[in-house]
């Protein structure tokens, strides 16, 4: 194991050394150091199945048109709502 001061002397070493992954990649075929840059995102290895898994799935499963029929009939429901409400407020006398 390296001592800190030992760290501090390869440390430059290491950077220039280490992969500069410019472009991104969605995967590492082994451990490595690398050098992220500011803004990068780095995932752990089942987060990145998951999401990997999810992008390739994208038409299986949920889809757009079943969130979109959702929306609507949760517009629906809300419309019965208010309507509710604004007769039980006409009916009792009061107002909104």
């Amino acid at each position: 194991m390296w001592s800190l001061k030992q760290y501090r002397r390869h440390l430059p070493v290491i950077a220039v050394q280490a992969p500069k992954l410019k472009v991104g990649t969605n995967y590492l075929p082994s451990d490595m150091l690398v050098l992220a840059h500011q803004g990068e995102r780095i995932i752990l290895q089942a987060d990145n199945r998951a999401l990997m898994n999810a992008l390739q799935n994208q038409g299986a499963g949920s889809s757009n048109a079943e969130l979109i029929a959702e929306v609507k009939t949760l517009r629906t429901e809300l419309q019965e709502i208010k309507a509710n409400t604004a007769s039980t407020a006409q009916r009792t006398g009061s107002t909104m």
